[in-house]
């Protein structure tokens, strides 16, 4: 089992019978993998603390712009309209790409809307 304080910024959050393991630092929070008691859980541990690991954020909105250029409903507008949306979309690839998007709240997106207010899109 694993000791109390034995490992710093690790946090347990239990979702119904089951417990995730996360390195949890700041705004930092990267899952580990699930049996705490193994080797990878350790090396991957180790890797982060020291550094030597960045999170792989599948959550940022170059992710999500890419993934919504490849879905059916993208592909099946007309050329002008895919066109507009890249142009909108691009503009938000080039402010905030690597950001992750699940951390927009509606406050930000009420402040976009509010400075963009007298542009028609």
């Amino acid at each position: 089992m694993l000791k109390r304080n034995s490992k710093p910024y690790l946090a347990r959050i239990r979702r119904g019978e089951k417990d995730y393991w996360y390195f949890r630092k700041g705004k930092t929070m990267i899952r580990l993998p699930d049996v705490p008691d193994s080797e990878e859980f350790d090396r991957e541990y180790w890797a982060i603390r020291s550094g030597h690991r960045k999170s792989n954020i599948k959550t940022t909105f170059d992710a999500l712009i890419t993934s919504y250029y490849q879905t059916p409903r993208f592909k099946g507008l007309k050329a002008s309209t895919k066109a507009e949306y890249r142009r909108t979309l691009e503009l938000l690839r080039e402010k905030n790409g690597p950001k992750d998007f699940t951390k927009l709240r509606r406050k930000h997106v009420i402040a976009a809307r509010d400075t963009y207010a007298d542009q028609w899109r």
